[in-house]
């Protein structure tokens, strides 16, 4: 009887009964995309947290990136830089200098502005600052709406990206 109920303890728990060992259910293993590498593959619960929070991981999942051949993709990201901007922080004005990064929003939203009218609102998994980047012009005002955490590429690297067919036909 005890080791029934050690058993049924360890099924209760998310372990398995024959070694204790945690398992993670079906609805879990199919919510991690398919990319992850496998020296990101750690047990259950880090695996998720990890996909989560590292910005790699996030940044290989958000189109075009998720289409870049891993070369490109690996110089990519170890350029990646993370900022945090305050709500109501103003990031470039139109006619100023350009952004000299790509941004991906993780967390937050930021509003294009021209002339005092918002033309869009970008939330999180958008990229902007690719204008920038392109034109060296800043034309349009960037505004953040909300908190925002995004992941940043520098020019250098988005232009070496602009060398993939695909990564530029986004654009």
């Amino acid at each position: 009887a005890r080791t029934r109920r050690r058993a049924a303890s360890a099924e209760g728990a998310g372990r398995s009964p024959a070694t204790g060992t945690r398992r993670c259910s079906v609805l879990i293993r199919r919510s991690l995309p398919p990319f992850v590498p496998a020296s990101h593959r750690l047990p259950c619960y880090p695996r998720l947290f990890m996909a989560a929070t590292d910005p790699v991981v996030y940044l290989r999942g958000t189109p075009p990136f998720d289409s870049l051949p891993e070369p490109l993709f690996a110089v990519a990201s170890r350029a990646l830089e993370i900022a945090y901007y305050p709500a109501a922080s103003r990031l470039v004005r139109r006619g100023a200098d350009p952004l000299e990064h790509l941004y991906v929003i993780r967390k937050g939203a930021v509003r294009l502005e021209r002339e005092g009218q918002t033309m869009q609102l970008l939330e999180e998994g958008e990229i902007f600052g690719y204008t920038s980047l392109i034109t060296h012009k800043a034309t349009l005002d960037v505004v953040v709406e909300e908190d925002l955490l995004a992941y940043r590429l520098p020019r250098a690297q988005f232009e070496a990206l602009l060398a993939d067919a695909g990564f530029a036909g986004h654009f």
